[in-house]
């Protein structure tokens, strides 16, 4: 009897559907294809039969194995919404990110955060010797087109290659692994290989596919490429076939292109073979249409994609989204009843991050759905302008950033009994005193400080486009990675997980009863008990340089680690304060790029996410509960004050910076401005100060963030320009200023304006001395206020007066 035959026997008796028999019938076809190549016809047929039953018994375990993880994943999820003491739309949140009210427990966020780690720690030898340096100036692309050679089997002589590609395959390998065990199914794909990204705007632009289907064909003719049948889960063999599925996939890549789904390898159509002519091929055709040269930014953010999914099938189950919708339900049910037991001050619901539209829009940022583009037009133009915005714009970000990150990383510090003052030292050895021993210690211990995404400017993604949304992002990553940003986030990070693992390796001699109250409520919150807080004492510490710390690596395979490890991440999260899930959301209202709601809430909460990152964790935090060392008055006593002096300091080196000296603290009005300026006054301080350091803008130019405010200068500059008024030329310089990328970096922003913008007005506006003459009175009348280095001089006449800062002249 026929397998055909056979299988419609038992359809008959109803021992199987037809669509399980069909993918039977599929399988066998795909095994028989294979195994006829070394066996004769009918041992072919029978090892091919044999191998389809054991992979559908082997699937029919995997579902019921899947849906056993789901229902337990979903009630997990629910009960932790449901005895969260703050009701459930705020157990709901807890789930999926970190908990502002700290009770504790995992959550998707930090999970795909603590994934993220360990899937850069495996690939750390490609990461370091091809990340871009010198601010993205230089980047080894020759070195990583070594690695996709190696990867298909072609040997290079580079032995820096041939370990990178044996981190990316370690990586996503284990990735792979990971996921399946929570429960997601999918079918592994031999030589998998290398992620495919490809751009629809690419195919397009090459006669609409045309060249594209071109291309493929030749492929397949030289033998580099093989096309996969999804339906006959085979490949295709005849001329016809592959014609009919290439213009499928070039339909396809036009209206649905991008990266595809982390987990998906069974669904690849192009399947490029080993050896030289595959390579060749997959090169050509992805410099061409897909992700260019940029492969190493496409490579780290298929691992971020990898972490993300692996999160969300580990804590919600492989069906997340039906977890997600009943806790969306079950929220929504609450609202309705009035939020029952719900009272006293709650800034994270006031600022709509804790709501069943919350949730929604949180499930959006952690699923990607929110980072994708609708209206490529509109949102290639408005997020190129928001990059210009950027590049623009926080050239002296460093400033304000290093003194509020040393002061919340001392209170993080201190709330958790470490010494602060060892982070910073250590952040600044990070910073200036790193060396690749170090660097391979730290990724030992799961610490690797790479971005997702790391433009290189240096590298340009397609040779025949210049002027791109591409570019303008290098250009802001540029400007911020010049100006020192990016080196004291990372030193901070780095530096604080360095110094907690040295922490609670110091612990492991006390058991959990003789432990401070302080890291036992680290343990309490990461829900570790004594038991497991003995197994965890009992692991053997990592030495570097004869100090000791807690081996975070076994985090991939020891679940107490895991639990501990992402406590830190956590910890850490209040000492550099990044945005999360939570306020991501609140930032694109879960909209994706190019839709008029993502482009409105992205435009007008521009530079507000720290802000709001310091309402969801500092203040919220001392809103509603006391602090681990004191009453709660005391504790907000200590954050606000602190905060409201770091905003002097900030005020001070932001006055000096810009040519004035610093202003006199007895003027009631430079308080006002440092507690906008420290963080005290979060979102609203931001925009306090938005406003009144732009004071001729009309009220929609204040109100509608920075995008909003420079079109808002633009149309006041054009009216003046329209009517011949007198400074209107000075305008129009002014608008040139704060549009020009990195004219504001805090080495070079005096010797930028004094040298470069300044004279450029003393040559073209007749009025330019009265222009600067206001500004001084301005200074004058608001603060009693002299420069220090005056306006359209080409250098100063004395040194700051520091005196001045006391009221002395």
């Amino acid at each position: 009897m026929s397998i055909k035959d056979c299988l419609a026997k038992i359809v008959k008796q109803g021992r199987a559907t037809k669509e399980q028999a069909a993918a039977a019938e599929a399988l066998w076809r795909r095994y028989q294809g294979k195994f006829s190549l070394d066996m004769p016809p009918a041992r072919a047929d029978a090892a091919a039969a044999l191998q389809a039953a054991r992979e559908m018994m082997a699937q029919s375990r995997q579902k019921k194995n899947a849906v056993a993880l789901q229902v337990k994943r979903q009630t997990d999820a629910e009960r932790l919404q449901m005895e969260h003491p703050f009701g459930p739309a705020a157990g709901a949140m807890a789930v999926l990110t970190r908990d502002i009210y700290r009770q504790g427990g995992g959550n998707v966020d930090t999970r795909a955060q603590a994934l993220r780690e360990m899937l850069f720690s495996k690939f750390n030898a490609g990461m370091e010797a091809y990340k871009s340096s010198f601010a993205g100036l230089k980047q080894n692309t020759a070195g990583i087109r070594n690695m996709v050679s190696e990867l298909f089997g072609v040997s290079t002589g580079d032995p820096v290659a041939k370990a990178a590609a044996e981190g990316w395959t370690a990586a996503t390998d284990w990735g792979v692994k990971y996921v399946q065990s929570a429960g997601k199914i999918f079918e592994e794909m031999e030589n998998w290989r290398l992620p495919q990204f490809w751009s629809a705007d690419r195919v397009r632009r090459f006669g609409m596919g045309e060249e594209f289907r071109r291309d493929l064909q030749n492929a397949v003719e030289r033998g580099g490429l093989k096309v996969f049948d999804k339906e006959r889960l085979e490949f295709a063999t005849s001329p016809d076939r592959i014609g009919a599925l290439l213009d499928k996939a070039v339909r396809d890549v036009i209206t649905e292109a991008g990266s595809a789904p982390a987990f998906s390898k069974e669904m690849r159509t192009f399947h490029f073979q080993a050896g030289t002519e595959g390579r060749d091929a997959f090169m050509a055709l992805q410099d061409k249409y897909g992700q260019g040269q940029d492969i190493l930014s496409t490579l780290s953010g298929h691992l971020g994609a990898m972490a993300r999914e692996a999160a969300l099938v580990d804590v919600l189950g492989p069906q997340h989204a039906a977890t997600v919708a009943m806790l969306t339900k079950n929220a929504r049910q609450w609202e309705a009843l009035g939020k029952p037991g719900q009272s006293g001050l709650r800034p994270a619901r006031m600022l709509g991050m804790e709501s069943a539209g919350a949730i929604e829009r949180t499930y959006a940022v952690l699923n990607g759905r929110a980072n994708g583009v609708d209206n490529q037009f509109w949102g290639s133009v408005l997020g190129s302008a928001r990059s210009l915005m950027a590049a623009s714009s926080l050239g002296s970000a460093v400033v304000p950033a290093t003194i509020g990150d040393s002061l919340t990383t001392l209170l993080a510090a201190r709330y958790n009994g470490m010494d602060g003052g060892a982070v910073l030292k250590r952040a600044v050895e990070a910073i200036f005193a790193e060396n690749p021993k170090m660097q391979e210690d730290a990724a030992r211990l799961l610490i690797t400080g790479h971005a997702v995404s790391d433009h290189a400017v240096s590298t340009v993604r397609y040779a025949d486009q210049l002027a791109t949304p591409e570019l303008m992002r290098k250009t802001t990553d540029f400007v911020i990675r010049a100006s020192g940003l990016t080196a004291w986030t990372e030193g901070v990070k780095k530096a604080f997980t360095m110094e907690m693992l040295g922490f609670i390796a110091r612990q492991s001699d006390r058991g959990y009863a003789d432990l401070e109250p302080a890291f036992r409520g680290l343990l309490d919150r990461a829900r570790i008990s004594a038991a497991e807080w003995d197994h965890l004492r009992a692991l053997p510490p990592f030495e570097i340089k004869g100090a000791t710390f807690f081996d975070s690596s076994r985090a991939t395979s020891d679940e107490a680690v895991r639990k501990l490890y992402e406590a830190v991440l956590e910890e850490r999260a209040l000492a550099v304060l990044e945005p999360d899930a939570r306020v991501r959301g609140v930032t694109t209202q879960g909209s994706r790029s190019g839709t008029f709601l993502g482009e409105v809430s992205r435009s007008l909460t521009m530079f507000q996410s720290f802000s709001m990152t310091m309402i969801a964790t500092h203040m919220h935090a001392l809103a509603i509960r006391d602090g681990v060392a004191g009453n709660r008055a005391m504790n907000n006593a200590l954050f606000y004050i602190s905060h409201i002096l770091a905003g002097a300091a900030i005020v001070q080196a932001r006055q000096i910076l810009q040519g004035r000296d610093p202003v006199d603290m007895s003027n009631p009005k430079f308080w006002w401005q440092a507690s906008t300026q420290g963080g005290g006054l979060g979102f609203y301080g931001d925009l306090i100060g938005g406003v009144t350091g732009a004071a001729d803008r009309s009220i929609t130019g204040k109100f509608s963030g920075p995008l909003g405010g420079i079109i808002d200068d633009a149309g006041r500059f054009g009216a003046a320009l329209a009517k011949g008024s007198e400074g209107a030329i000075g305008q129009g310089i002014q608008l040139a200023r704060h549009l020009t990328p990195g004219q504001n970096l805090w080495f070079s922003r005096l010797a930028t304006d004094r040298l470069l913008f300044d004279q450029l007005q003393r040559a073209i506006d007749p009025n330019y001395a009265q222009s600067f003459a206001r500004r001084e009175a301005r200074a004058m009348k608001e603060y009693r206020q002299e420069y220090w280095f005056r306006q359209g001089e080409l250098a100063p006449q004395r040194a700051p007066s520091f005196a001045a800062a006391i009221g002395q002249r």
